[in-house]
């Protein structure tokens, strides 16, 4: 993601922001960063099971935000890969599970498309 509010500053401190907003709740930080037509895909749910959720758009994201929420509570970022069209983070939650979370950009620098994948199995540190 190459733009003045975006991640051509530094990956890192852009995706750390990302992860703050949501570990303190910042609905209005996360939901501004989304594009229209966002899609939220968690397709693996812990330990692997098949399905998950499926969400569209910014309201819908808002609609679920406080069940999100309170499933994961705080994410610890471990590293980041990102360039203009995508960003792939590695995430662990506060119950030592890693998520791998893949992000799409629109043209407008906003996140359209958010797919989750969790681990098979915790990791203990």
């Amino acid at each position: 993601m190459r733009s003045e509010e975006g991640v051509q500053a530094s990956d890192h401190a852009w995706a750390s922001a990302l992860v703050r907003d949501w570990n303190e709740g910042a609905l209005d930080r996360l939901a501004a960063r989304l594009s229209e037509g966002v899609v939220f895909e968690a397709p693996v749910r812990k330990g692997g099971l098949p399905g998950g959720i499926v969400l569209s758009g910014p309201d819908g994201f808002r609609a679920a935000f406080p069940t999100l929420k309170s499933a994961r509570r705080t994410f610890e970022m471990l590293s980041v890969l990102a360039d203009e069209a995508s960003a792939s983070l590695v995430l662990r939650d506060d119950e030592g599970d890693l998520i791998n979370v893949l992000l799409a950009f629109d043209r407008d620098r906003r996140i359209s498309r958010i797919t989750s994948y969790r681990q098979a199995r915790t990791v203990r540190p």
